[in-house]
Formats: structure tokens, sequence, C-alpha cells
């Protein structure tokens, strides 16, 4: 899934934030799901840098570990 596709799940889980507001069960549940698909395009980003900038990071990809390949060549 790209990036694009993220942020749309992510503009869906906000209007339905919006429409359950005053509801807690349904507000922390779409909530969750806004977090959740944040973090995927926080990860899809570091991939992204790290295929386009040959950093070779192994594993999951982090800020940390970004940051020490690109700071550490």
């Amino acid at each position: 899934m790209n990036i694009e596709e993220i942020i749309e799940k992510i503009e869906i889980s906000l209007k339905q934030i919006k429409q359950y507001e005053p509801d807690p069960y349904y507000v922390n549940y779409f909530f969750n799901q806004f977090m959740n698909e944040r973090n995927n395009i926080i990860s899809g980003i570091f991939e992204e840098a790290n295929r386009d900038f040959g950093l070779f990071v192994s594993g999951q990809i982090t800020r940390e570990k970004f940051h020490e390949k690109k700071v550490d060549p």
C-alpha cells in the first residue's frame, strides 16, 4: 500500500471521529485506527528514504536507525 492510500484511510478515520465525537467508544476506536495509519506513513517514509538514499538499514527502520546511518556512513 502506498502512502497516498494510507493518507486516504487517515482522512476517513478523521471524518469518522468527527461524526461519532460524543461517543467515547467509537472515538477511541477510530483514533486508534488513525494512529496506526499515521505510524504506517512514518514507516513508509523511512522505507522510501532507505531505498532512495541507499542507507541499507536492515530490519524495521526507525528514526534512530535512519539518523545513525545518515550521520555515520
